[in-house]
């Protein structure tokens, strides 16, 4: 099967399909605590995840090209490897701990966790294939021609880098803390109502929640509890549901009225 784009003729490689446990979900993937220098370093700003694992046929290694992943058919991101497949599994398919800290290879981390948010609201994930010497060129010309979203908001997110102020470095500090990875995980996200079960909250964390957490929904919120600061600090507020073993983060605009 192949596709036009632009005039050029894309091989179809496979469907994306994230690596899932017994019940059907997708396998979580928290690499940054197997980092042997976690703690001389920062996690940069996708390096939170959380991240899934998967990979493409061995048939594909050694090839030179540009490659393009669909989401229910269309283009959204756009890109050029020297070695096709060696690019898909050991960079977007298998996030590496080293990769989530500042230095590492923050493109691998942002591509996979949209890949991880787009599986998981059950979305086709396609990647197409063209075989060129011309990569670079190509590249560029298709990103500007096609403007795939995901490539535009790597752009975006470069001038904010550029311009972040020091209230939002204020802000940074105020979740840096033990549950500072919710914050990180919230922040980055586009939607203003989060639901994350116990166990991915305990997957972001790289630790299990303490009993209170699990039992008193009072652990959730509150001004006199150190830990809400991790997600009141980036604008949500959290509304916990013990008995389905959840909580529901809502950004704070969204809740004035109730």
């Amino acid at each position: 099967m192949k596709k036009n784009f632009e005039g050029y003729e894309f091989e179809f490689v496979e469907e994306i399909l994230p690596e899932r446990d017994e019940k059907g979900k997708i396998k979580i993937s928290m690499p940054q605590q197997s980092y042997s220098e976690a703690n001389q370093s920062c996690v940069h700003r996708h390096g939170w995840g959380p991240f899934c694992k998967f990979s493409i046929s061995r048939e594909w290694g050694g090839l030179t090209g540009v490659y393009i992943y669909l989401v229910d058919g269309e283009p959204k991101y756009i890109g050029e490897a020297k070695d096709f497949g060696k690019r898909v599994n050991r960079g977007y398919g298998n996030i590496s701990p080293r990769n989530c800290f500042k230095g590492g290879q923050m493109t691998n981390c942002r591509i996979n966790h949209k890949i991880f948010e787009s599986a998981r609201k059950g979305k086709e994930i396609e990647l197409y294939f063209h075989a060129t010497d011309e990569r670079k060129r190509l590249e560029k010309e298709l990103i500007r021609k096609i403007k795939p979203v995901w490539n535009r908001e790597a752009s975006k997110n470069s001038v904010k880098s550029r311009q972040k102020t020091s209230n939002q470095k204020r802000k940074s500090q105020a979740y840096s803390g033990k549950y500072g990875p919710i914050g990180n995980h919230l922040e980055k996200s586009s939607e203003k109502t989060v639901e994350l079960s116990f166990e991915e909250i305990e997957e972001i964390l790289g630790e299990p929640l303490p009993d209170s957490a699990k039992t008193y929904k009072a652990w959730w919120y509150g001004d006199d509890h150190s830990q809400t600061g991790a997600w009141t600090s980036v604008g949500f507020v959290a509304k916990p549901n013990l008995r389905d073993e959840k909580v529901i983060f809502k950004q704070i605009d969204d809740n004035q009225d109730s």
